[in-house]
C-alpha cells in the first residue's frame, strides 16, 4: 500500500511540474488580432496576425514606425531575416507568389505578419 501511494505522489507531482506556467514558457500563445488593420508601407499591405505578449495596436505602430528599414530581398527570402528597428528580428516563414509572412521577436514578445500585395 505503501508503495502505491509513493507512486501516486510522484506521478501527481510530475503533472504539477509539466503544468506550471515555467514549462509552458517554450511555447508561444499567440491571439489572433481582431480587427486585422492592414497598413500600406514599403512592403506593401501589410498586416499583423497575431500576438504574443504584446498588443496587436503596439506591434502594428511598431511595423509602421519601423518599416522603412526593411531590406526587401531579405524580406521576400524564404528562411531569410531581417531587422524591425533596433530590438525586433524577423524570420521569413512562408514567401507565396506575391506575398510573404513573418515572425518577428524580441525576447518573449512575438507578432506574425504578413505583407505583399
Amino acid at each position: 500500500m505503501f508503495r502505491f501511494i509513493v507512486v501516486v505522489g510522484l506521478v501527481a507531482a510530475l503533472f504539477a511540474v509539466t503544468a506550471s506556467p515555467a514549462a509552458d514558457k517554450g511555447r508561444s500563445h499567440a491571439e489572433p488580432c481582431e480587427p486585422l488593420v492592414t497598413i500600406q508601407g514599403p512592403l506593401g499591405n501589410e498586416t499583423v496576425l497575431a500576438t504574443d505578449f504584446i498588443t496587436c495596436e503596439k506591434a502594428t505602430r511598431l511595423l509602421k514606425k519601423h518599416d522603412d528599414g526593411i531590406d526587401r530581398e531579405d524580406a521576400f527570402t524564404e528562411g531569410g531575416h531581417f531587422d524591425l528597428g533596433p530590438n525586433f528580428r524577423c524570420g521569413v516563414r512562408k514567401v507565396f507568389t506575391e506575398s510573404a509572412r513573418a515572425r518577428c521577436q524580441m525576447g518573449d514578445p512575438m507578432f506574425r505578419i504578413d505583407y505583399g500585395l
